[in-house]
């Protein structure tokens, strides 16, 4: 459970909590799926960064320019 809040914690700081409540919903289960989030940011270079849950579990966060 500690590892399920940090990982809002850090989800919450990037997309906003109510997106990250989304996700952990998701998370629930442990049916496979990706979620893909773009997060749109002022003067960073593009990069994506992959949070792996549980098996065949993942979310990907991609930040783009705006």
């Amino acid at each position: 459970m500690l590892k399920k809040i940090t990982l809002l914690k850090d989800l919450a700081t990037k997309i906003g909590r109510k997106k990250a409540y989304e996700l952990l919903e998701m998370i629930e289960g442990s049916e496979p799926f990706v979620a893909e989030v773009k997060i749109k940011r002022k003067g960073i270079v593009s990069k994506k960064e992959e949070i792996i849950l549980k098996e065949n579990q993942k979310v990907i966060l991609e930040y783009i320019e705006e």
